[in-house]
């Protein structure tokens, strides 16, 4: 058997099953990865991400840090001068949103992302002073704002990636069973009320999937 025929017989073959697999299992392994990112990104929203971003909206326009104006100096004329001071007029309101959202936090610290969870630590980064003064809580509750403006992006951006990948998932779902339509339409073994069978039973998933949006 010459050189040729036997390439022609087995190596052309082989490396053609071998490059298959190859790509069969890459195919495989990104498929599962989409997967795997998709259903962490639902994680995340279901479990943290949706009770973060409704304690924001519940909460926000509540969370006012008010100023007044404090004597700071008298100049030899008697002329005084005042300066704006922030103050928190119901602290409690802050405590409870606080308390809110540290409860969903540390039950969920592994869901946080990583930018989220800086501006949290940044929250509670005076908790641990033994004398907590006016400047201090007043720190407190303008990073909690800070991390309520940033929740609402981290939520937005979950929020769209995950409902956009949902949505190309039923578009090519959808492309798919048209094309089992098309062949099941074509197949020269079917008789007529096989396929309208068929037909009806496709029609049917392609309703459920535009139904579940």
């Amino acid at each position: 058997m010459q050189r040729e025929e036997l390439i022609r017989l087995f190596v052309i073959p082989l490396t053609t099953a071998l490059f298959t697999t190859i790509i069969l299992v890459v195919k495989d392994w990104i498929q599962k990865k989409g997967a795997t990112k998709r259903n962490i990104a639902e994680k995340m929203l279901i479990d943290l991400y949706n009770y973060l971003f409704t304690i924001s909206v519940k909460y926000e326009k509540l969370l006012i840090i008010s100023t007044r104006d404090e004597l700071y100096n008298v100049d030899e004329n008697g002329k005084e001068y005042f300066i704006e001071v922030p103050y928190i007029e119901d602290s409690s309101l802050w405590t409870k949103a606080i308390d809110e959202t540290a409860e969903m936090i540390y039950k969920n610290i592994h869901l946080i992302r990583y930018e989220d969870l800086i501006k949290w630590l940044e929250v509670v980064a005076g908790d641990q002073e033994e004398y907590v003064t006016e400047d201090i809580a007043i720190q407190k509750y303008r990073s909690y704002l800070n991390f309520l403006k940033q929740i609402k992006k981290s939520y937005g951006e979950l929020y769209n990636d995950f409902h956009m990948s949902s949505r190309l998932r039923r578009k090519l779902r959808i492309k798919e069973i048209r094309k089992k339509k098309k062949n099941a339409r074509k197949n020269p073994f079917y008789s007529r009320q096989e396929k309208k069978k068929e037909r009806d039973r496709l029609n049917k998933i392609i309703r459920s999937i535009k139904k579940h949006k």
